[in-house]
């Protein structure tokens, strides 16, 4: 059974090759397949897509691909991919997303930024250190698990440093901490206990 799911706020849905909307899509899928994602929302605002468990094709090749952005991210286990829409129509619809294997390698996002973060869980603060391969302009920002951003770090040109974040007035639950630095970007799942 297939169900249109609908949201006042947020939908987000596979598209059936009927152009269907589909808030659970179980066709099987293969390194070939080319599946549309579309995204409706009343206003610009931060999201992310977590892949939490999956069931990909042996020495799986797909990727999420943005299509507004022209970014692409592995589908892996515990990949995160955060993004903003805009008062820009393109940002939005039906056009936005797909999941397919990837058509230009020069445009995967692939971070090569080493970022830690102690402790996990964390009670009253996390420490985040990083180390970039060029030095650039650096800002750590906290995101809740609806895209909302908490706090924003700005670091100016870095290479290189570690920041405490605390986190004790924060809900227990799971947050995103992204690092980025020049054009590097690496975002990481924390908990707070």
């Amino acid at each position: 059974m297939q169900r249109n799911f609908l949201n006042s706020d947020v939908n987000f849905y596979s598209i059936s090759k009927e152009q269907k909307m589909l808030s659970i899509d179980a066709r099987p899928i293969t390194n070939e397949s080319a599946i549309p994602l579309g995204l409706q929302t009343n206003e610009p605002r931060i999201f992310s897509i977590s892949i939490a468990k999956n069931k990909l094709p042996p020495s799986n090749t797909l990727m999420l691909h943005d299509r507004f952005l022209n970014r692409w991210m592995q589908l892996a286990q515990d990949s995160i991919y955060l993004f903003t829409t805009t008062d820009d129509t393109a940002s939005v619809g039906n056009n936005r997303f797909e999941i397919s294997s990837f058509k230009k390698a020069d445009t995967i996002i692939k971070s090569t930024m080493i970022v830690k973060i102690d402790p996990v869980p964390a009670k009253d603060k996390i420490t985040v250190s990083f180390t970039a391969a060029e030095m650039g302009n650096t800002s750590i920002r906290l995101f809740d698990l609806s895209g909302k951003l908490i706090k924003t770090i700005s670091m100016g040109m870095q290479k290189q440093g570690q920041v405490i974040i605390p986190v004790g007035g924060l809900l227990k639950g799971v947050y995103f901490v992204e690092v980025t630095c020049g054009s590097d970007i690496s975002t990481q799942k924390i908990i707070k206990g």
